[in-house]
């Protein structure tokens, strides 16, 4: 079973040479008017949404070049800068695209001296080197500096032709595991002169034209329910290890609940019905699953763990586990997380559950976590949703399947979460 669930960073591997502090002892003549495009976006916020595949070509009509920069949500045009966001619209993490219709054997060197002036505390983390994209030579350079407390990592790469300077850029920020991916090589390598009318292409960003990945709006519902229905359907070999996963470290989440207190958003618990776990009145011998996030489930000692894909794991499985002696009907239990994507209370999310044709059972405080409980009977699924303990950014589906022929011991296993 796997850990903490991050996304690794995917770098240009001739870049990833020993970091270097910037010398300002290096005097260089910036006579390139970098700062005539605009200020480009250092925003950072919590992402709420995920990289999606769209490999098409987009036309950047105002740049002259169209790029395929296959996984994106959105791409944009502001003050001149054409901006691929990976995560979230708006915000870092991004890759960025610019052209100056002036080129210079120093650029990189202008250029980096422009940056010093943009940032007082820059570094230069990759010194210039020349790298190849599809045939294409560029100078690429790494600088690091700080953006609301996170130290921002930018990546570089300047292709010169026609008398222009291309400039194909990512910022990330490596702490709160904002990466672009593989977004940067994929734009940059994939660059080519517009050909043709504006028929031709489907897509156009320009001052007035934006454009959204087909796949970038999800429902959080529907995220959560068709990845519980790929993980409870599937058998699998099991495990002996009893824990699971964790969003923790996505978004700079705190794993940790204090006080034994929760964020319900704007959810009164006080006016739910409660219930109160009770390991005497269980019928099965049973083991404590913690979960990193804060919160914890009680489930059969006989029990394997699923041993999840790396699909899975990406597509927000924490856990897996269940009956795999061969009985009718058997048991099992998931653990799934999604972005909560605005949602406020939990009365939002009975909506939308209702809304989607699931049967909303109950608005009920487990063990101190406000839940929806709800059911599809239909897969034969009971299960309960609550808010991360600590950011309602998240949310959480518990899962258990053969509801009907195994009543009791789902409903046992769904009212033991706690607080660890």
């Amino acid at each position: 079973m796997k850990g903490k669930r991050r996304i690794p960073p995917i770098l240009v591997s001739a870049l990833l040479t020993a970091g270097m502090l910037f010398c300002n002892g290096t005097s260089v003549q910036a006579e390139l008017n970098f700062g005539e495009l605009g200020s480009e976006n250092n925003q950072i916020v919590a992402p709420a949404a995920g990289i999606t595949a769209s490999p098409e070509a987009v036309a950047l009509d105002d740049l002259g070049i169209s790029i395929v920069p296959g996984s994106y949500i959105s791409i944009e045009q502001t003050d001149g800068f054409v901006y691929v966001y990976t995560q979230e619209s708006g915000t870092i993490p991004y890759v960025i695209v610019g052209y100056y219709n002036i080129t210079a054997e120093d650029f990189t060197n202008q250029f980096t001296q422009y940056m010093a002036q943009e940032y007082s505390d820059l570094q230069v983390t990759s010194q210039e080197s020349m790298i190849t994209l599809n045939d294409r030579e560029f100078s690429g350079i790494v600088y690091s500096y700080n953006v609301g407390g996170y130290v921002v990592q930018d990546t570089r790469l300047f292709f010169a032709e026609n008398g222009n300077t291309y400039m194909f850029g990512a910022k990330e920020i490596p702490e709160l595991s904002y990466y672009v991916g593989s977004t940067l090589e994929e734009t940059a390598g994939s660059f080519a002169y517009l050909a043709g009318g504006d028929s031709d292409y489907t897509k156009h960003v320009d001052g007035t034209r934006s454009v959204t990945s087909d796949a970038a709006a999800s429902d959080p519902i529907e995220d959560i329910e068709s990845t519980v229905s790929d993980v409870l359907g599937q058998g699998g070999a099991g495990n002996d290890q009893s824990f699971g996963g964790t969003v923790g470290n996505i978004g700079g989440v705190s794993s940790s609940v204090e006080d034994g207190q929760t964020d319900t958003g704007n959810t009164d618990s006080s006016q739910m019905g409660s219930i109160t776990f009770s390991q005497e009145n269980v019928s099965f011998a049973g083991t404590w699953v913690s979960f990193e996030d804060g919160f914890k489930l009680y489930l059969p000692n006989d029990w394997d763990v699923y041993e999840l894909s790396d699909e899975q794991t990406k597509q927000g499985v924490l856990f897996a586990a269940g009956d795999t002696s061969g009985v009718q009907n058997p048991p099992g239990i998931s653990v799934v997380w999604a972005y909560s994507d605005g949602a406020q209370s939990l009365e939002e999310l009975a909506a939308d559950l209702t809304k989607g044709g699931y049967q909303v059972d109950d608005l009920v405080s487990i063990n101190g976590i406000p839940c929806i409980s709800y059911r599809v009977e239909e897969s034969d699924y009971s299960a309960i949703m609550f808010f991360h303990p600590t950011n309602k950014q998240y949310l959480f589906c518990v899962t258990g399947a053969g509801y009907a022929s195994n009543t009791d011991m789902i409903c046992h296993i769904l009212t033991s979460l706690s607080f660890i």
